[in-house]
């Protein structure tokens, strides 16, 4: 019964804001029946503190344009891997499917930044350990919706969902060596409340 305006719809391709809008907005979805959400983020490098600002991977689950995971390996990261680790538990359904994934490519906080830093090319994806397809990414500051429905993930309810995500090829910076990842946020469908 909700409207787009109504519901607090925000500009999801080209905007500030990035991720998937049953996050952000009004009205029913998977979210409805949530009782706990674990998301876990740890990379095999990070590059060091810089002054003030750090490049944890935790930030790639922030949906937040202004925190990035940049890699600390030496050379451009090639091999380097980010590992995601999910838990929804919710008073619905016994399972869940993942269905999407958004990616916002390089440090996306602004325009200098994003060129002078590496962005990723490709990305191999596994899950549970096992190899599930290389993800293309386009040199674009926009989010990047994947749809990895074909592959039929599934995690029960209240169980631990496992991604790897493996730097495969760069678009390299005109500055820097670092490789840089804005954000990675995995989506599902299948649990609700109702």
């Amino acid at each position: 019964g909700y409207n787009d305006e109504d519901a607090g719809a925000v500009d999801m391709e080209n905007g500030d804001f990035f991720g998937f809008d049953e996050r952000l907005t009004l009205g029913c979805s998977a979210w409805c029946g949530c009782i706990d959400f674990v998301c876990e983020v740890s990379a095999s490098s990070v590059l060091k503190d810089q002054g003030k600002v750090s490049y944890h991977a935790r930030h790639l689950a922030e949906e937040n344009r202004e925190n990035v995971w940049a890699e600390g390996a030496e050379g451009v990261g090639i091999g380097e891997s980010i590992e995601i680790r999910q838990m929804y538990m919710g008073s619905g359904e016994a399972e869940l499917t993942f269905y999407s994934i958004c990616i916002v490519n390089g440090y996306a906080e602004s325009k200098a930044k994003w060129q002078e830093n590496g962005r990723v090319k490709s990305l191999k994806l596994y899950y549970e350990d096992e190899y599930m397809g290389l993800i293309t990414l386009e040199d674009t500051m926009n989010p990047q919706y994947i749809d990895i429905s074909a592959l039929k993930m599934k995690v029960g309810n209240g169980f631990d969902a496992d991604f790897r995500f493996e730097i495969a090829e760069v678009y390299e910076g005109s500055k820097y060596e670092d490789t840089c990842l804005t954000g990675i946020i995995i989506d599902f469908n299948g649990i609700f409340a109702h």
